[in-house]
């Protein structure tokens, strides 16, 4: 299973995962407009009626962490052959499988509620797309974090054309190398790196290549 962030969620990527026999799991937001507002009308009225008769697959959980309260629950539609709401269906390879996930969370008297959507090329259950979505939240909140802390993402001015794209996804590339130091401290790891230069060279040595 292939889960990307919605920077990823592109037609072509599904089609290039399908044509080398992997399943997706794409995060649906803003970049695809259409796909976005028929996946919201869809659960909108899952809510009145269709998650009551079964249609769509359900599974929660809930459990405290640190403190903190958190309710997830996971609702699946399957069936999507018949379904015309959502216009672009043809368009995605294989799609399979609509998810929408909430979750809930409480801390100190307040609570916050946060609702994503996805779609996948694979037909599962509620609770097997539950596990990986949180699987893909938990790696992305980690390289998120150290985007942010360490490598100054959120203080970044770069915001015209496809440079923004760029930076992020060449900081995706540190965050990946960085991890393959082995090094439990993103940060320490950095300024060893910007101290030896050359240690950051080698971390981009392939078997093969030429160095001088």
């Amino acid at each position: 299973m292939v889960s990307i962030d919605a920077m990823g969620c592109q037609k072509e990527i599904a089609a290039t995962i399908r044509a080398n026999r992997g399943d997706d799991l794409l995060a649906v937001k803003d970049n695809q407009p259409h796909l976005k507002e028929d996946i919201e009308s869809l659960s909108d009225r899952a809510l009145e009626k269709e998650f009551a008769t079964g249609t769509w697959d359900w599974y929660a959980k809930e459990e405290t962490n640190r403190g903190r309260a958190e309710m997830r629950q996971c609702w699946v539609l399957t069936d999507l052959e018949n379904r015309e709401e959502i216009r672009d269906r043809a368009l995605w390879a294989d799609l399979k499988s609509v998810i929408v996930v909430v979750s809930e969370r409480g801390e100190g008297g307040k609570s916050q509620t946060e609702t994503r959507f996805d779609i996948s090329s694979r037909v599962a259950s509620a609770r097997q797309f539950a596990g990986w979505a949180r699987a893909h939240w938990g790696i992305e909140n980690g390289r998120h974090y150290t985007r942010d802390e360490t490598l100054r993402e959120d203080r970044c001015r770069v915001r015209k054309g496809n440079a923004p794209r760029v930076l992020a996804s060449l900081r995706n590339v540190a965050v990946y190398l960085l991890r393959g130091m082995g090094r439990s401290n993103a940060a320490a790891a950095t300024r060893e790196l910007s101290a030896h230069p050359r240690k950051a060279l080698d971390l981009l040595h392939t078997p093969g290549s030429t160095s001088e």
